[in-house]
C-alpha cells in the first residue's frame, strides 16, 4: 500500500522505508571478483532484491557487470540448488569443462 505523500508546489515527497542488507564477495583467480547485495524491505519482508555483480580486474573493461533479482523467501533458497544442477549438467553433459579441467 502506497504511503501518503506530501505535495509543495510541484515538489512531492514520497517516505521511503528502512531495509536489512547483507552483502558479500568472492573473489576469482582473474584478479576480479563477484559481489552480492541481498536487501530486504522491513515494511515488506515477503520481497528480495538480490543484486549480483561483476567486477573485472582493475584496469579491465569488463568491470561493473550486474544484474538484479526480486525474489520470494522460498526462491531464495531454490536458486543455489538450481545453479548446483545445471552446472553439474553442464559439466556431465560436455557444455563445461570439468572442475579444474580447461575448455576444448
Amino acid at each position: 500500500m502506497k504511503r501518503a505523500a506530501r505535495i509543495s508546489g510541484r515538489i512531492q515527497y514520497e517516505p521511503g522505508a528502512s531495509d536489512c542488507r547483507a552483502t558479500g564477495t568472492v573473489s576469482l583467480g582473474s584478479g576480479g571478483w563477484w559481489s552480492a547485495d541481498l536487501i530486504v524491505a522491513t515494511h515488506r519482508e515477503d520481497e528480495i532484491l538480490l543484486t549480483l555483480r561483476r567486477h573485472g580486474a582493475q584496469g579491465r573493461e569488463d568491470d561493473d557487470e550486474s544484474t538484479d533479482l526480486c525474489l520470494r523467501p522460498a526462491d531464495l533458497e531454490a536458486l543455489p540448488v538450481l545453479l548446483n544442477g545445471v552446472i553439474g549438467q553442464a559439466r556431465r553433459d560436455g557444455v563445461l569443462p570439468g572442475r579444474g579441467r580447461t575448455a576444448h
